[in-house]
């Protein structure tokens, strides 16, 4: 039995009113494979809100897209749902967004060269060919959005968008269609770039992964072997690393150290205690974990005392000093309103005395800003 069988069979269980051998084919198809090629004007393209991936696709990659596409023509339809309302049509981009974006710029191009008093041809790009996809609802409109960007993105870029997606697909899927998790996760693996192993971790971390740790995943904190092996903790063990390594960041920002590599030594104590054989067991190591951190966290507190106290007699010296600067210049701007004052039968330098007290009161307000300062330090 293919693959394809098995899963129409699978979902005729689940749903038997759902489900025909031409609805999978729906979920595995190419998705630039859909709808009906029509000529569409680029400016009633908007972009998709929902395109998770779109961070990913530096200026940089987009001119060389542009490039590409200035020589060989677009090799790709775009596709796009049509929209239609209050009998005006626009159309949402599915499937081509880094296109569209190489397709505008070199638009924009050719607006510069006219201004420029160039030759150019702004209706170049006015209008392109794409796949029109007709009468989604919005979720179908997101499931296709996310069945491509797995499709064409799920092997490489950013994982954390691919999670995303994958779970998005999964839960719009089981919600229009009423297959379970074990099917959404067969299709994925059978439409996609994607191994079963890739597909089956992304989707545990996604579930069963705290969003500290997530988020610790996703700036490369900790690799993705330990969030597996965290994913498997209970949540309140997953909450004894985070608040622990939360606190330790937060000892390190305070002694103003780096703290990646503290973080990854706490990271690797706690990943040996997931090898543990029993529950009993990684527990024992997790709290064995925790505690050796404690200790390591006030050995950093301790050694920061000195330094913190260096740094501190340095700001008061340059503030002390600023002070001295600033009297000495109280002291000559007072000997020369004397002299104005003296001469105060000449209007220029009755000014001038006006002028000079108030620069006077200027320094004095802040200096006694900076003794302030000092006193904070102290």
């Amino acid at each position: 039995m293919s693959k394809l069988s098995k899963l129409t069979s699978q979902a005729k269980k689940t749903k038997p009113a759902a489900f025909t051998e031409d609805a999978i084919k729906n979920f595995t198809q190419k998705i630039e494979d859909t709808g009906v090629v029509e000529t569409v004007a680029t400016a009633k393209i908007q972009y998709n809100p929902f395109n998770d991936y779109r961070e990913g696709d530096n200026e940089e990659s987009i001119r060389s897209l542009a490039e590409d596409i200035d020589r060989q023509g677009l090799l790709h339809n775009l596709v796009v749902s049509e929209k239609v309302e209050n009998g005006q049509t626009t159309y949402l981009l599915i499937s081509g967004e880094r296109r569209l974006r190489a397709i505008r710029l070199l638009t924009e191009r050719e607006v510069e060269k006219v201004k420029n008093g160039g030759v150019g041809d702004p209706g170049k790009y006015a209008t392109v060919n794409c796949r029109v996809v007709k009468g989604l609802t919005d979720r179908q409109e997101m499931i296709m959005l996310d069945a491509a960007n797995l499709q064409t993105r799920g092997g490489a870029g950013d994982e954390a968008a691919t999670r995303k997606a994958m779970v998005r697909y999964r839960e719009n899927v089981m919600e229009e269609y009423g297959l379970t998790n074990e099917q959404v996760r067969d299709i994925i693996v059978d439409m996609s770039p994607m191994g079963y192993t890739t597909v089956n971790s992304n989707l545990i971390i996604e579930d069963n992964l705290r969003a500290e740790l997530k988020a610790m995943l996703d700036s490369n904190e900790i690799n993705k072997k330990q969030a597996l092996a965290f994913a498997k903790l209970s949540q309140t063990q997953q909450k004894l690393i985070t608040d622990e390594i939360s606190v330790l960041k937060g000892v390190c920002t305070k002694a103003d150290k780096d703290y990646s590599e503290e973080v990854k030594k706490a990271v690797k104590g706690f990943f040996d205690a997931t090898e543990e054989k029993t529950d009993k067991k990684v527990d024992e190591k997790l709290a064995q974990t925790a505690a050796q951190l404690k200790i390591r966290r006030a050995e950093l507190a301790t050694l920061d005392k000195p330094a913190k106290a260096t740094v501190k007699r340095a700001q008061r010296d340059m503030l002390l000093a600023d002070c001295d600067t600033i009297a000495n210049k109280i002291a000559r701007l007072s000997t020369q309103k004397a002299v104005a004052n003296i001469r105060r039968f000449d209007a220029a330098a009755e000014e001038d005395s006006v002028k000079i007290a108030g620069r006077i009161d200027v320094l004095i307000e802040e200096l006694q800003n900076l003794k302030k300062l000092i006193e904070g330090e102290e």
